[in-house]
């Protein structure tokens, strides 16, 4: 309350430009001094001793997350196929990597032919293929089509856990017609607040940098009803490491759009325990960079 008055006064007092400028720095601050203190740091100690997990569990509060009723999977497919037809407005044909309910598909088939993969058939939901959907089972790294076969072909929340990112974005270039556009949105990568994929359960942000992996599975065995860290569901990738896969793919592809987006919820502990973030990775960017949107027109391959 006292900090929004005194930004109140400040905007009445000030003349404009010099109020947006003021403003724009108190908003840059943290990032600022987290980045200072990350470059200014060691790696001793690389971890927290154990006992500092259960205190720090509770200063976080769990994050709101996906919802997965039948309503929100079709508000949240509707949505999404709408953001596919914004990206690939010709598109006739689809294809879907990790498509999981398949109901994105769903609303797609109603503008042209609809596919969805996915490893498991479990999370399919029998709406998706009353609406024409194809869905099947498929490891998205080897791609059971032929060529050129797709107009567009799109993820959402699936790179950062597929184990051969590479060979996906290969097999999705190989699919696509020349023209095509390949769209991910995906997050959050590996090293940002929320990498480990494990906020359900352990809501201090960072942890799998601040604590090491006996520690974190030790405290899940003490919540009750806690469903043990899926470790090997996150491929470990961060932004540093994405960006050297779409430099491989630059001479078959045209970056349409390209967004990298920052989280800095949790400056405060890069700032605190910036040892940590450094053995974990040299590279600052990592830390901050948790979710990435870009869209690839695929080029004439003659």
């Amino acid at each position: 309350m006292i900090r929004a008055r005194a930004k109140a006064l400040a905007k009445r007092a000030l003349p404009k430009p010099v109020f947006h400028r003021l403003n724009t720095l108190r908003k840059q601050w943290p990032l600022a001094s987290a980045r200072l203190a990350f470059a200014r740091a060691g790696t001793d100690p690389a971890y927290l001793p154990p006992d500092a997990l259960p205190r720090m569990q509770t200063r976080y509060p769990p994050l709101n997350t996906y919802r997965y009723d039948p309503d929100a999977k079709e508000k949240r497919g509707r949505a999404r196929a709408a953001d596919i037809l914004a990206h690939a407005p010709g598109a006739r044909a689809f294809l879907e990597l990790g498509c999981s309910d398949g109901m994105v598909s769903a609303f797609l088939a109603e503008r042209g032919e609809a596919t969805g993969i996915d490893l498991t058939s479990r999370g399919f939901d029998a709406r998706a293929t009353e609406a024409g959907a194809r869905l099947f089972e498929m490891d998205a790294a080897k791609l059971d089509f032929a060529d050129d076969s797709f107009d567009a072909v799109f993820s959402y929340d699936t790179m950062e856990h597929f184990a051969d990112p590479r060979a996906v974005l290969d097999e999705a270039l190989r699919v696509l017609r020349p023209g095509g556009v390949l769209y991910l949105l995906f997050g959050p990568l590996y090293a940002s607040p929320r990498g480990l994929h494990a906020y359900r359960t352990i809501t201090v942000p960072y942890c799998h940098l601040l604590f090491d992996r006996p520690t974190l599975d030790a405290f899940v065995e003490t919540l009750p009803d806690a469903k043990p860290i899926a470790w090997d569901a996150v491929n470990g990738m961060s932004v540093t490491d994405f960006r050297r896969l779409w430099s491989g793919v630059e001479d078959r592809v045209e970056r349409v759009v390209y967004e990298e987006r920052i989280d800095v919820s949790a400056l405060d502990l890069v700032r605190r325990h910036a040892s940590c973030m450094k053995r974990a990775t040299p590279h600052f960017d990592d830390l901050v960079v948790s979710s990435i949107e870009v869209a690839f027109r695929a080029r004439d391959r003659r």
